[in-house]
């Protein structure tokens, strides 16, 4: 059943562009606003624990593994794990600034690529990452083979529980005054093996031998985030290519190599599908 959900989260996600209700984010805002607000009406001058702050965030994972286990019906589960899978996934408003910025480089518009990259950028408070190439490659590991990862080791509430950690570590840079829990590191511990893996998969569908060195001086460094061995053995498994020197040359080689990832971790779970996994 993952196999299915998963091709059918992705092909709605590339053929529908949805509107602002059918992204994370949109609801996260909402849910922090409310939880907020009740706190304020109960405690006035008192701030929140942590773990009551972690609670409330993650009540929508748990939320959803009672609805499974008391609808306890195939169907249901797997209807309810496409519509959230499709909403941890999507990303529409980062691919229409992707679409701008190559139309704009095509062009030549330099200032105009530097203000889409910006805005790019302030799309990953909690990860600090500079340049439009690397910000796509961190979204799209963030958006596609995070998601999917977690979905395969955790089910559905797997999924809930990256997507509201990911918004909410966002929400939490941008209005630090609101949170006592630091997002960004319970993001950073998240992404330590997923993204790892990811890399990992870079290695096969790039440049083998020119990523494979970066990729094992790398990984002998826990450390490091995820982003920073991610971006780094991407970097290193792209070809070089005679338009890399032209800002959307640059940036449709991320999206080959990223897409070609996309696949292989598709094509991993329809192997273990066969064999019954």
């Amino acid at each position: 059943m993952q196999l299915l959900v998963i091709l059918f989260a992705l092909a709605i996600e590339r053929l529908y562009r949805a509107g602002p209700r059918w992204h994370w984010q949109h609801y996260q805002r909402i849910w922090l606003l409310r939880g907020e607000a009740m706190w304020r009406r109960r405690h006035a001058e008192q701030s929140p624990e942590p773990w009551q702050e972690a609670l409330w965030m993650l009540l929508p994972a748990l939320a959803v593994l009672v609805i499974i286990a008391l609808a306890n019906h195939g169907l249901v589960e797997f209807v309810l794990s496409i519509v959230l899978l499709f909403m941890a996934i999507n990303c529409q408003p980062q691919r229409a600034l992707y679409r701008q910025y190559l139309q704009a480089a095509n062009r030549g518009e330099q200032d105009l690529c530097d203000q889409y990259a910006q805005q790019a950028q302030q799309q990953l408070d909690a990860v600090p990452i500079e340049g439009m190439r690397s910000v796509l490659i961190w979204q799209h590991y963030q958006h596609y083979a995070a998601v999917v990862i977690f979905y395969l080791l955790f089910g559905i509430v797997g999924v809930v529980s990256y997507a509201t950690v990911r918004e909410t570590a966002i929400l939490a840079t941008r209005y630090p005054s609101q949170f006592q829990l630091n997002w960004s590191r319970v993001l950073w511990v998240l992404d330590w093996v997923p993204a790892r893996a990811t890399a990992a998969g870079l290695l096969l569908v790039g440049h083998f031998s020119q990523a494979l060195g970066v990729w094992t001086r790398l990984i002998t460094q826990p450390q490091l985030g995820g982003h920073e061995i991610l971006l780094q053995t991407a970097e290193a498994a792209m070809d070089p290519h005679e338009d890399d020197d032209n800002h959307s040359g640059r940036l449709t080689h991320a999206i080959e190599l990223l897409k070609r990832n996309l696949l292989l971790l598709v094509c991993l779970v329809a192997i273990l599908t066969l064999f019954g996994h």
